[in-house]
């Protein structure tokens, strides 16, 4: 086995101020949502519990590998049906997990390797053995130098043998799964500094200057708890206990710091992505929480929809209106945008996909794997209570898109949309683009089939482009990989700042100009 050196965090000093206040498509926004939980407990299977629990560890049938039917979209709690495991099958399993002895992970030595591709892309590896699991990525200025660097949280793969988990579940020994990691990657050498390395970390990340010294900091998600760390000494902060799926943060109320929306998902065992939580910061220290019901599912954003200012919350089906007061006392108004959509785990983005100025919804159905659904955008309407229209991408995919960002990738004047399959999905994994064709047409072009998941959107290069950052939450592939974008000439040197004609990444939140 290869053991895994841990880095020191960094401490370099950090001047710069945080960024422009629009997203990639010149819309009021929060910073966009990350990916997908994977434990879930059986508790319909109809077998002896401790039977069940060695079989289910050796099998894998806790992880986000289980084929699990979807729920209809407003029938119920959201369960889903699971068929139950007879109990032989159940004995015979529970009897290998004993004799099967220890499975471990190995670690890694980190290699940079650069790929040519035919065609608009060509993938950067930016670490080919980073953190185990990395189920969060996202993307920030964390040194101040004016490029955005990579972020990437990794639940880490549970290196107990079969026999010692079996019985820390059973009572009977406890012990505790390795930590996981949180790194961030330096542009352009994309060096490798630590955050963290004594957390299981989950499903979403996000960079913002919580405390207003002009540093990033991170926001993060782990198995139990919504933290954030301080710049540059990575001290945590904790702002909730609480499993979460989702965050976004914009400053809701306009007061001048950020808060924080988020949201569980249904699936899985958890069966709470009905409500929608708040986290209003009265100071660093100190978050007040509320929460309101929705509609069971998965996905969140958040984006200025109606164009008053205020930054608004999006969820399959439905959106709702900021009225410009975080409060409990304060309803947020519930507006459907989706009334021909039904499938409820979603990934979404946003953007004004026909350039009449109204900012449109993009959704692809992100779980769970082996079911079939479609990619759409939805035209918002003229007027203030008129209806959405539906427009249709694809027609028929895996529903294992989890991820979706819509922007002008060859800079033509046009939104294309982009989406990347799971690791879990039918072979082959796809990374694609959609672009955006005259006479309403999408044209195809596939990338990479390796797969992805929870990507971002950001100029990594400051070339004036949108490139593409990710990684398989699982699997046998994991590399951090970045997709540079080639579609059009490039400058001999990054540009800087000023002379970009694309608009600024819509992370971190500057603060406090208001979003």
């Amino acid at each position: 086995m290869v053991g895994r050196t841990p880095v020191r965090p960094s401490r370099n000093s950090i001047k710069e101020g945080l960024k422009p206040v629009k997203d990639m498509n010149g819309f009021r926004t929060s910073v966009t949502p990350g990916p997908s939980g994977f434990s879930s407990s059986d508790d319909s299977l109809d077998i002896g519990w401790k039977s069940r629990l060695l079989g289910d560890i050796l099998v894998g049938e806790r992880s986000k590998e289980r084929d699990l039917k979807p729920y209809a979209a407003g029938k119920g709690r959201g369960r889903r049906n699971i068929p139950a495991r007879p109990r032989a099958q159940a004995a015979v399993l529970a009897i290998g997990a004993l004799l099967a002895g220890q499975i471990y992970c190995s670690g890694g030595k980190r290699t940079d390797v650069i790929i040519p591709t035919e065609g608009r892309f060509r993938l950067i590896v930016v670490d080919q053995a980073g953190p185990g699991e990395p189920w969060g990525k996202s993307v920030g200025d964390i040194d101040g130098d004016g490029f955005e660097d990579i972020i990437v949280g990794g639940h880490d793969t549970d290196r107990r043998g079969l026999v010692e988990r079996a019985l820390n579940r059973l009572g009977i020994r406890k012990s505790r799964p390795s930590p996981g990691e949180l790194v961030w990657y330096r542009n352009p050498d994309w060096q490798k500094q630590a955050v963290s390395i004594d957390r299981r970390f989950s499903t979403d990340h996000e960079v913002v200057d919580i405390d207003k010294d002009g540093r990033s900091d991170i926001v993060s998600l782990t198995d139990s708890d919504l933290v954030w760390f301080r710049n540059p000494d990575w001290m945590p902060f904790l702002i909730d206990q609480r499993v979460l799926h989702d965050i976004e943060i914009a400053d809701f109320d306009g007061d001048g710091d950020a808060d924080i929306v988020a949201r569980n998902q249904s699936g899985f065992g958890y069966e709470d992505g009905d409500r929608i939580h708040f986290y209003r910061q009265d100071s660093p220290l100190q978050w007040r929480h509320f929460a309101f019901d929705a509609p069971h599912g998965e996905g969140l954003k958040s984006a200025d929809l109606n164009g008053d200012g205020r930054i608004d919350v999006i969820v399959n089906r439905y959106w709702y209106e900021n009225p410009g007061t975080l409060a409990e006392s304060v309803p947020w108004e519930k507006r459907e945008y989706g009334r021909t959509w039904e499938w409820a785990d979603v990934f979404i983005d946003t953007a004004d996909i026909n350039q009449d100025g109204r900012c449109d919804i993009v959704l692809a159905p992100s779980e769970p794997k082996g079911h079939r659904y479609r990619i759409s955008w939805f035209e918002a309407p003229g007027q203030e209570n008129g209806a959405w229209l539906e427009h249709i991408i694809d027609q028929d995919v895996e529903t294992v898109h989890h991820f979706v960002g819509a922007c002008d990738m060859d800079r033509d004047g046009r939104i294309d949309v982009v989406t990347a399959e799971m690791h879990q999905g039918e072979d082959p994994d796809e990374i694609a683009v959609y672009w955006n064709k005259e006479g309403g047409r999408w044209e195809k072009e596939v990338i990479a089939t390796t797969g992805s998941h929870s990507m971002r959107i950001v100029d990594i290069d400051r070339d004036g482009d949108w490139d593409l950052i990710g990684a398989n939450h699982g699997g046998e592939h994991q590399a951090v990989e970045l997709w540079e974008n080639l579609t059009f000439t490039k400058p001999k040197e990054r540009l800087a700042k000023s002379e970009l004609t694309v608009p600024d990444p819509i992370r971190p939140r500057p603060f406090p100009t208001g979003l």
